[in-house]
């Protein structure tokens, strides 16, 4: 568009009125959520940050550092290099909307700054919703201030003061009012193009909250078709045949990206067994648990406003019985979502019948639904105000009481939360008590307000006091920190990746060997290569195939902690991060690398180090009985040495105290010890009388086993000529201890033995999703790469296809001997059927348009018609299935339960 076209349009008076009011909502949201930073000390008013809970171990992570690299080109959105060896992130990068437009913001921040930025793009994502809501509202004929209050309080709902911890919340919010006002479009018969674009990105950015919004459209529809239409029926069957070829054009479009998705997300430990009769049954049993209802109350944010505009009229005004009806269908689907909210089997099943903690994760549709009612009924019932001039003056003065309002809720409320914070009643009523009471003072006033004066200039004021006042206690830090979920270790991973200056190459990984930063995707923040990573939804053989190697794992995490020192070498591990000194007979210290607060943290470099492709005749290998037995028989595939590397020792401890002692001769030995034992028979360990520290989550200083962070192969020392003593105290018995002795000079020389005999590695290239090797001097059958298995590898060896095997979980690649160019892809489950669908449907679309557009093709009525019977009767049932299955059948069953417990 032309420079002179744009500034043609922005003086024409109601586009200038809609900048100027895009400028006001970005002041509003801006300094509302300011001063709430500001009282709490957050950046850039203090040194706090907005992070905590799952922000610091998963959404920021994974939402800004992985995909800053993803939008400069550095990673691939599908697939990991930086975790699990690499590993499928289709599922993962849907649940967390990594593919969301606002991530763009991300351009406006460099790397090393994007824990700072953090807080900044919170806002930034607040303008958006606001933004997106303003220009849904616009469809109302109201005031302009109308228009701004409706937005601002979405803006600050719950799904950005309560779950922005889960960022997705926030992105599908934004999109919320796009999508219905193309809903809006289809019903008015103004095109269909609008709402497929924004209904396809919204599958495509998380396809979880995508359905849930599906949810949400096949609800409203059907009470707007069924309750509310004052359309004749032969249009409301051509409106449900557009919305339904609309929604299967959406679905179909994002197929690229939906189908991988959901075969990941089907496919990961965390998912259920497939039964869906038997989630729906068990989700029918459901139960608040205190934690959850206080979450729910916690929920309970800035829908005063709406609420008091709702109630006023239909509660204390003076509306006719005949003139509340038209309104019915506005009433049900309130009525449905606050019932969605308060009864748990209907909630859960609003997530599929499941759900990890963060209940309502849907409430950006209940927020939307009280301001869309509300917003209806002021236009209907509101008193215009006569044509005014616009008196810039009398503006700036509302502004500035708009803002000392602000100013003094966020300082009153500031001092008064931290007041109730002290009080014991905190420990039990929480956040969401003082909620739901600041809601129900406010909602007082505002029904004051509205029903005694014409001018309604207080309502902005007081609203602006209200969004400060419940971004100050939502924001306050002293929420979700405790241990892993502190903001420090966030910090602490940045700094270590903004300090660091040794040049750590491609394939040369990195490990948290004592979790000092304590932050399981450190390698996302840091841009380094690990096993590490909080992906939650990853391949179902991940976690047994680590820990099969004496790798710790903890719910859907996999941890650096444990292994080898010969594990660590052949799967390329080539750095080591330590707070304690480690062994100078195994490591060289590199330097030394910031941690949290001053914490000077070593990255050491692995001594040992084997070449990235290693020559071997073994093509498959499963993990053995024990854990020294897996690593002897591997060290055996990969040297094809008969010679054992770790000696178990366990059989010469003293049966009386637990007790083992021998003196190392004949080389330097690694000792290594692992427990069967759970975390109701913890042990403790001591070393020549030197406590042994675990890896865990709560403490650097730990030293209990198993714990979270530590419950695969722990090292007890290196030692040589020496004597040792090893004692172990706890409840565990005898037959759950298991040591061995690790023979480190077989390794040093088998590793050499490997450098010399290797093939010559001439090409070594990392792709964002693949691998480019050439090979010279090839002499064995199979090439070993320490690369973690999936189905989803493709390779051609001199460019012909082959079947990968696999050796422990990592790739083995047959191989010609002489020269080998090895090419491996890696593609998703599920996305070339969805490539070729959505390529399909897109074309059809492309086609179809122009066809019609050229009147090559002209639009029959006749087949529209049969089409749109057709559609409605479909459509009629599924509606019905959906409302009982939903609704009826979980509310009777809710009943059934408060009857019982009545009875009882």
């Amino acid at each position: 568009m032309k420079a002179e076209t744009i500034k043609n349009k922005l003086k024409r008076p109601e586009n200038r009125k809609t900048v100027m009011d895009l400028g006001i909502l970005l002041l509003l949201v801006t300094i509302a959520a300011c001063i709430a930073y500001g009282v709490n000390g957050i950046y850039p008013f203090g040194s706090k940050s907005i992070a905590r809970g799952d922000m610091v171990q998963q959404t920021i992570p994974a939402g800004m550092y992985y995909v800053w690299d993803v939008l400069h080109g550095k990673a691939s959105p599908f697939f990991t290099w930086n975790s699990g060896l690499g590993m499928n992130i289709s599922g993962a990068v849907s649940l967390g909307a990594l593919f969301s437009p606002l991530n763009l913001f991300l351009y406006f921040s460099t790397r090393a700054y994007l824990y700072y930025f953090a807080n900044i793009l919170m806002i930034l994502k607040m303008i958006a919703i606001a933004y997106a809501m303003y220009f849904y509202l616009r469809k109302y004929d109201m005031e302009r201030m109308a228009y701004l209050a409706g937005a601002a309080v979405y803006a600050f709902g719950a799904a950005s003061l309560v779950h922005f911890q889960i960022m997705l919340v926030m992105d599908v919010a934004f999109l919320l009012p796009l999508i219905m006002i193309g809903i809006d479009r289809l019903y008015e018969n103004k095109g269909c193009l609008y709402f497929i674009i924004v209904f396809t990105l919204a599958m495509m950015v998380d396809v979880y909250t995508g359905c849930i919004t599906l949810l949400f459209i096949l609800l409203s529809s059907g009470i707007r078709t069924f309750v509310d239409s004052a359309k004749e029926k032969e249009e409301k069957k051509r409106w449900i045949l557009r919305l339904g070829v609309s929604v299967l054009v959406s679905l179909l479009l994002s197929a690229v990206v939906v189908i991988p998705a959901l075969r990941s997300i089907a496919e990961a430990p965390r998912s259920g067994d497939g039964d869906y009769l038997a989630t729906y049954a068990t989700a029918l049993q459901a139960q608040w648990s205190s934690y959850e209802w206080s979450m729910v109350r916690r929920m309970c944010v800035n829908m005063a406003l709406p609420f008091a505009c709702i109630i006023g009229f239909f509660v204390i005004g003076d509306g006719q019985k005949g003139e509340r009806r038209k309104y019915k269908g506005h009433m049900i689907l309130t009525l449905l979502m606050l019932v969605s909210m308060i009864i748990p089997s209907v909630e859960l099943l609003w997530h599929g019948g499941s759900r990890a903690s963060w209940p309502v994760r849907f409430i950006y549709v209940v927020s939307f639904v009280l301001i869309d009612f509300a917003a209806l009924l002021y236009q209907d019932h509101r008193e215009k105000d006569k044509t005014q001039k616009e008196d810039v003056f009398r503006s700036l003065c509302i502004a500035c009481v708009c803002l000392a309002a602000a100013l003094i809720a966020g300082r009153v409320i500031y001092k008064a939360y931290a007041a109730y914070c002290g009080h014991s009643s905190y420990a039990t009523l929480g956040d969401g008590f003082l909620c739901l009471v600041i809601e129900a003072v406010f909602a007082g006033l505002y029904l004051f307000i509205l029903k005694s004066h014409k001018r309604k200039t207080a309502v902005l004021v007081l609203m602006c006091a209200q969004l400060v006042a419940t971004s100050v206690i939502c924001f306050a830090t002293n929420k979700e920190n405790a241990t892993v979920f502190s903001s420090e270790y966030l910090e602490a991973a940045n700094n270590a990746g903004k300090s660091v200056t040794t040049d750590i190459k491609d394939f040369e990984r990195i490990k948290n060997t004592d979790y000092k930063i304590d932050h399981i995707d450190y390698a996302l923040v840091m841009g380094q290569e690990a096993i590490s990573n909080y992906w939650h939804v990853i391949n179902p053989d991940l976690q047994p195939n680590f820990a099969a190697l004496g790798y710790s794992i903890n719910w859907t995490q996999l941890l650096d902690a444990g292994g080898t020192i010969f594990s660590d070498t052949l799967l390329h591990i080539q750095y080591d991060l330590s707070y304690r000194n480690l062994p100078e007979s195994m490591y060289s210290l590199c330097e030394n690398v910031e941690g949290y607060n001053g914490d000077q943290i070593g990255l050491y470099k692995n001594n040992l180090e084997l070449p990235f492709a290693i020559g071997t005749d073994t093509y498959e290998l499963s993990a053995g009985s024990d854990l020294f037995s897996t690593q002897n028989s591997l060290f055996s595939a990969i040297t094809g040495s008969n010679e054992t590397l770790i000696r178990d020792v366990t059989g010469e401890l003293d049966t009386t105290d637990l007790t083992y002692e021998t003196n190392v001769t004949g080389g330097r030995k690694v000792l290594y010890f692992y427990g069967t034992n759970n975390t109701d028979l913890q042990e403790t360990i001591t070393v020549n009388g030197q406590e042994v520290y675990i890896p865990n989550s709560d403490s650097s200083e730990n030293t209990s086993y198993p714990v979270d962070f530590g419950n695969g192969l722990i090292c007890l020392g290196s030692f040589e000529n020496e004597s040792v003593s090893v004692e172990f105290n706890g409840e565990a018995d005898l037959s759950q201890l298991h040591i061995g002795w690790l023979d480190y000079d077989l390794l040093t020389g088998a590793v050499k033995e490997i450098q010399d005999q290797n093939p010559k590695i001439t090409t070594l290239k990392q792709k964002n999703s693949g691998v480019k090797l050439k090979l010279d001097n090839v002499t064995k059958s199979n090439v070993f790469l320490p690369i973690s298995y999936d189905k989803g590898w493709s390779c051609k060896v001199n460019g012909k296809k082959v079947e990968i095997g696999s050796i422990d979980g990592m790739l083995s690649v047959p191989v010609e001997q002489g020269s080998d160019n090895i090419v491996l892809k890696y593609h998703p489950s599920g996305r070339t059927p969805g490539l070729i669908i959505s390529l399909i449907t897109l074309l059809i679309c492309v086609a179809g348009r122009y066809l019609f557009k050229k009147g090559i093709v002209k639009q029959d009525q006749k087949t529209e018609g049969v089409l749109g019977s057709i559609a409605y009767d479909i459509y009629g049932v599924v509606y019905a299935l959906f409302i009982a299955l939903l609704f009826i059948v979980p509310i009777l069953c809710y009943l059934r339960q408060i009857l019982v417990l009545i009875q009882s």
